[in-house]
């Protein structure tokens, strides 16, 4: 098997500076707060790490869809390059996701080759509105 799933982080964005270090932008936890149904996020990001136990190319393929509806939001397919063995990471970004539905969305990764499909959940909240401060 040349890939074990480690974790998942869910984010804005992912960038990489010249010295190759990522700058993860909009960490999300287990919940995404947003202001109103729908809603349109600019960007979402997902960051997977592995160990790897051989260098190569391999190929996948990925949908994020809501959960209890089954809706597509986004799909991709391309390619994981794996530089030497141990760990590799992998950056899937999005833009322009129209959240319909508050709940649970799920994003599923299949590399080809592997037996296990990858998924990491994320629920989608309305935020909640602060009372207004008396005097």
């Amino acid at each position: 098997m040349p890939f074990t799933h480690k974790y998942t982080l869910i984010c804005d964005e992912v960038r990489q500076e010249n010295n190759g270090k990522l700058i993860i932008i909009g960490l999300y936890t287990d919940e995404m707060a947003v202001p109103e149904i729908p809603f349109q996020l600019p960007a979402l990001s997902f960051l997977y790490t592995f160990d790897a136990d051989r260098p190569g190319g391999f190929q996948f393929r990925a949908k994020l869809e809501h959960l209890e509806t089954g809706n597509g939001l986004a799909q991709a397919m391309g390619v994981i390059q794996v530089v030497r063995p141990g760990r590799a990471v992998s950056v899937l970004g999005f833009r322009n996701i129209n959240l319909e539905r508050i709940g649970t969305y799920t994003m599923s990764l299949h590399i080809d080759g592997e037996n296990e499909l990858i998924t990491t959940n994320i629920e989608v909240i309305l935020q909640r509105q602060e009372p207004p401060h008396r005097a």
